[in-house]
């Protein structure tokens, strides 16, 4: 297989794209795969159980989980919001966790 780009995360999920439509595919069909302790499923991103469609024109709260602490200044908050909205404040409170 050809992983063109990987988002793993630490919470047992990850984003990966594969190098073209007959990869996926194949991943797609061999689901679930035993892998290590237990199964490895792979869905569509968009076809998943937790696909929720979004009306862009709210305002909302974005709960990072897993953030390193390193990128919690509001600079890297931008960067991270960018792609699907806008940053119009950053609460930094006292619990980093």
């Amino acid at each position: 297989m050809s992983i063109v780009s990987a988002f793993p995360s630490p919470f047992g999920l990850g984003l990966f794209q594969f190098g073209n439509p007959e990869q996926r595919q194949t991943m797609l069909n061999a689901s679930p795969i035993p892998f290590g302790h237990g199964l490895l499923r792979v869905h569509k991103h968009d076809e998943a159980l937790n696909l929720r469609a979004c009306n862009y024109t709210r305002q909302c709260w974005i709960m990072f989980l897993g953030f390193p602490l390193d990128y919690q200044l509001p600079d890297y908050v931008k960067a991270v919001v960018a792609p699907f909205g806008r940053l119009l404040h950053w609460y930094e409170g006292p619990n980093k966790s």
